[in-house]
């Protein structure tokens, strides 16, 4: 009972050590890929001459494929079983630095989703975990709220938070983060900003996309008319610098709450929507730095398991709430929100 008191009350800050093997997963993906282009390429060279080859090949890059997910398989049930039986024991601080260590070689998003099942399964509710990638100087968790507020979304974008967020943070704090006064941030702005922190397409396809997009407008400008490609990578580009999960095109809603969060996603009938609660009491919740200034939360209770990209501003926040000795409201009373 120590154990999981202790997890209610802190945050288990974790830094997730630098790769030292291969991943699994990029070993079946090459292995896989490797079959899907040999198999052709091999057949149009010389299926005549040596059908053989391609045989071999095809059942060689079979063979290998099934070996990797075997092994996969068997190193994601080990991991089950260690983290089962730290958290039978109350360990929960060596259950967060064996995590951290398997995340440089798995995959995060299904490892942490497992985590969090069995710290929930084995009673540790209010567990919160937050792993941060080598190198990174994040200051500790601010302390936890101890005043009552009703439910803010979730989106430093919006200004509901970014008030909120003022309130809660000092000045010298507002200053790093932003380098500017927040409110009189054009809304428009704070959306972009959010949007490049924490949407899933990496540096390199923001890349690609910037290039492709260059060159849609030469075509265009050269053939003296709109080309349809460029119609194609404005709406890409505009779509990831301007639509959000929880923006005009977003469908799903985060809010904080006093020792909580509260999801609402749409329901079959179109003017009302579903909510789903998660009280700090029953739930567990983790944060992992996917890359500077962008974390993905994953928060579990008894019944889902949950996750979405947020800011480090965000996470902030959150870590604060969560963390909060005030229980939230009941469902009943948050029936406004559906």
């Amino acid at each position: 009972m120590a154990g999981q008191e202790r997890s209610a009350l802190f945050v288990i800050d974790v830094e997730i050590p630098p790769s030292q093997g291969i991943r699994f997963a990029g070993v079946f993906l090459v292995s896989a890929c490797g079959v899907v282009v040999l198999l052709p390429l091999l057949y149009m060279i010389g299926a005549e001459r040596s059908p053989a080859i391609v045989i071999g090949v095809a059942i060689a890059g079979t063979i290998l494929t099934i070996l990797v997910l075997l092994a996969s398989q068997r190193t994601t049930k080990q991991r089950r079983r260690t983290l089962h039986q730290l958290a039978r024991r109350n360990r929960i601080d060596a259950c967060g630095t064996y995590i951290a260590e398997q995340l440089a070689e798995a995959n995060g998003k299904d490892l942490i989703r497992s985590a969090l099942e069995i710290l929930i399964a084995n009673g540790h509710y209010g567990a919160c975990l937050r792993f941060r990638k080598t190198g990174s100087r994040l200051p500790d968790p601010s302390p936890p709220l101890e005043v009552s507020f009703p439910p803010v979304l979730l989106d430093e974008a919006d200004i509901g938070f970014t008030r909120f967020a003022e309130g809660i943070l000092g000045r010298a704090d507002r200053i790093a983060e932003s380098g500017s006064e927040a409110r009189e941030e054009w809304a428009l702005a704070r959306r972009v900003r959010r949007n490049l922190a924490v949407n899933a397409l990496g540096w390199g396809m923001r890349f690609l996309v910037g290039v492709q997009l260059i060159l849609a407008v030469l075509e265009s400008f050269e053939a003296s008319r709109i080309d349809w490609r460029l119609v194609i990578w404005l709406a890409i580009l505009f779509t990831g610098l301007f639509a959000s999960e929880t923006g005009i095109l977003g469908k799903r809603h985060w809010f904080i709450l006093p020792g909580g969060l509260l999801l609402r996603t749409p329901s079959r009938i179109p003017t009302r929507s579903s909510l789903a609660l998660f009280d700090r009491r029953e739930s567990a919740l983790s944060l992992t730095e996917s890359r500077l200034g962008s974390w993905t939360l994953c928060v579990a209770n008894t019944v889902t398991i949950e996750s979405t990209q947020v800011t480090s501003r965000e996470a902030d926040v959150l870590l604060r709430a969560w963390r909060s000795p005030l229980p939230p409201p009941p469902v009943e009373k948050l029936v406004d929100f559906t």
